[in-house]
């Protein structure tokens, strides 16, 4: 009789425990503040997309600039183009158009693309220039200490913005 009701309170605890150790799914969000992105960068290419096919899940990127060129006279500027493998999110062809801005933040083993009003990590190669690995959120950052968040703005003319001042 003792050992009948030994078992019952002891079953249902050691069931719990067990339930209880096994893994859980766990999601873990590392947000990257824009300003670290900017910071690291070892260079910031900016281009328009030339075209896009969705069947090979390629962008060709032209009239590709670097930071430094921009306000100065580039050599041939619209020769100058990059290849953007889409492979890592299917949805950016479909969102891509002709004549959109693309900024790619150069690190030196792995980048950050702006495009379609999206982030995404890149790394360099595998068939194209570079090529986009996953989508992912850039983090809101107090970086100017008054409650504002930074923003880059891209114009039509290629004038990269950071806040309310010209980077």
């Amino acid at each position: 009789m003792r050992l009948r009701f030994a078992v019952r309170r002891v079953v249902p605890v050691v069931l719990l425990l067990t339930a209880a150790a096994a893994p859980a799914p766990a999601v873990i969000r590392v947000d990257v503040p824009l300003a670290q992105v900017y910071k690291t960068a070892q260079n910031i290419i900016i281009a328009k997309v030339g075209a896009v096919d969705a069947a090979k899940k390629q962008a060709n990127l032209r009239e590709a600039v670097t930071m430094d060129e921009l306000g100065k006279k580039v050599l041939l500027p619209r020769d100058r183009t990059l290849t953007l493998d889409l492979a890592g999110d299917a949805s950016l062809a479909g969102r891509l158009r002709p004549g959109d801005a693309v900024v790619v933040f150069v690190g030196q083993r792995a980048g950050a693309v702006h495009a379609a009003d999206a982030w995404f990590q890149a790394s360099p190669g595998g068939g194209a220039d570079w090529r986009i690995l996953k989508a992912y959120a850039m983090a809101p950052a107090d970086m100017y200490g008054d409650g504002s968040f930074e923003m880059l703005i891209l114009e039509e003319d290629g004038t990269l913005w950071q806040k309310d001042s010209p980077v």
